[in-house]
């Protein structure tokens, strides 16, 4: 019996301190620092704690708080980089993790100057984009870059349709001046990466470093974006259709005073500067009551001239098939977006104002003999920007809203004739309120369009050399607006 008294207390000590150690080590740690490349920190990094669910990712400067225990495991992971695994240990506030870009061995160079393939071994960085992730709702293909691929950076400086097609670099500005972004070849010839649709792709390739495009010289010096179109294929005719909707709503709009208010604020600023108060106290009563509309008007002008809500539709068709001798691939598209500006329903003098765009696809392979095919791309694209009546820039439009006072004049006098002013200080046309301009004075249509043309020739000598072959290629660009 002594014996079980015995066991029974060495069993509950053991317990005792089997418990206490989990207690120690279930100690929640916050783990906060810096997720870097070699060369600048990285935004959005996935950071969980393996075996659990949820996490965070890196803010705009790489940096990032998250709570851990001892003993468990930190994984940071980013599209194009190594994910990289982390033991917690201690707590630390200034942790600095380095992820190592994904480097792919390649057997054959993915470029030559014209986009050819030659078999040698080399390392290179080359980020090779899924066609998948680019089918999504997007102004342009450059603005779906930034966040999805390693090293690219994007800055879209407007929301505005038209404007709001973002610039991208790779792995930042290398270049100043002129040619600071990066080359973009569709098929083997320079083109603009955003008059392409994303389902036209087969294929999308960014060549990053000095060693992946080294063949085109300086003009490949701040990267290379490398696309490949879709070909035709021996079979059935294969129809594939989308239509996308998307409506789009002004969130953070600031909310202003109306007249009332305002007018009694107006008279605070003046008393503190030890003026006479702007308005006295028949004139308030008038403001608040809104007698005289003409003399003092309430205008909401925010409400008056912005629309928060605007919409977009775009349309797309592509046909593909062919047969043993040719092969065909053909795509039309189509969008159509609205401007966040609010204008008088049927009123033919009001602006419209919007982005559309229109374009056109054809590739056809035709086999002249075994050993000889006939290579012909075509493609066009325009685009038809309208505008709130002739002004060089609708930055008016969005200051008026802001810096016009409830007071300063009324959308239209109760005679019928609209106020013969504008804001000073802006780009306004003289003599013109914001109201004016967006549906009174028309609008101006600025329209764009490109086309291009090539024609390759490929012919095989296997006769002489396996595997050489002789290419020709002409092509003629046309662009106007």
């Amino acid at each position: 019996m002594k014996n079980l008294y015995y066991i029974i207390l060495i069993y509950f000590l053991s317990m005792c301190t089997t418990l206490s150690a989990q207690q120690r080590d279930s100690t929640a740690y916050v783990m906060e620092g810096t997720v870097s490349d070699a060369m600048e920190t990285l935004s959005g990094v996935s950071i969980i704690v393996k075996g659990k669910i949820g996490g965070t990712v890196t803010d705009f400067n790489g940096k990032f708080s998250i709570k851990a225990s001892r003993g468990e495991w930190l994984v940071f992971s980013f599209i194009g980089f190594e994910s990289f695994e982390y033991l917690v240990t201690e707590e630390k506030k200034n942790l600095e993790i380095r992820l190592l870009e994904k480097s792919t061995q390649i057997e054959e160079v993915v470029v030559t100057g014209v986009g050819t393939q030659r078999r040698i071994s080399t390392l290179a960085a080359i980020t090779t984009v899924d066609v998948k992730d680019l089918q999504v709702p997007a102004p342009s293909i450059a603005n779906m870059l930034g966040g999805r691929v390693a090293g690219i950076v994007t800055m879209q400086s407007s929301g505005e349709p038209g404007k709001n097609l973002a610039e991208f670099w790779v792995r930042g500005i290398g270049t100043f001046g002129a040619n600071s972004s990066a080359l973009v070849l569709i098929d083997g010839l320079e083109g603009d990466i955003n008059s392409i649709d994303p389902a036209d792709i087969e294929s999308f390739s960014i060549l990053k470093d000095a060693s992946a495009t080294a063949v085109y010289g300086v003009r490949g010096a701040n990267g290379v974006v490398l696309i490949t179109t879709k070909r035709g294929e021996a079979g059935k005719l294969n129809i594939v259709g989308r239509a996308n909707w998307s409506l789009s709503q002004l969130q953070r709009l600031p909310k202003y005073l109306r007249a009332y208010d305002y007018a009694q604020l107006a008279n605070e600023a003046y008393e503190l500067r030890g003026e006479k108060p702007r308005f006295n106290n028949t004139q308030l009563a008038i403001i608040e009551d809104g007698l005289d509309s003409d003399l003092y008007p309430d205008v909401d002008w925010q409400s008056e001239i912005v629309r928060p809500l605007s919409f977009k539709q775009t349309y797309y068709v592509s046909g593909r098939g062919g047969g043993e001798i040719a092969s065909y691939f053909v795509s039309l598209g189509a969008s159509d977006e609205s401007a966040a500006y609010k204008a008088e329903k049927n009123n033919l003098r009001a602006s419209n104002a919007g982005y559309d765009t229109y374009s056109f696809r054809i590739n056809l392979d035709i086999d002249l003999t075994k050993t000889t095919e006939l290579k012909f791309n075509s493609d066009a694209f325009m685009s038809i920007n309208n505008r709130p009546g002739d002004i060089s820039s609708t930055d008016y439009i969005w200051q008026s809203q802001a810096w016009l006072t409830p007071l300063i004049f009324p959308i239209q006098f109760s005679n019928g004739q609209f106020p013969g002013a504008s804001v000073p200080g802006t780009n306004a046309p003289i003599g013109a309120s914001p109201y004016v301009v967006i549906n009174h004075t028309g609008n101006t249509k600025l329209q764009e369009h490109q086309s291009h043309f090539s024609m390759t020739l490929e012919q095989k000598l296997d006769f002489i050399t396996k595997g050489l072959k002789f290419r020709m290629l002409g092509a003629y660009d046309r662009d106007g607006g």
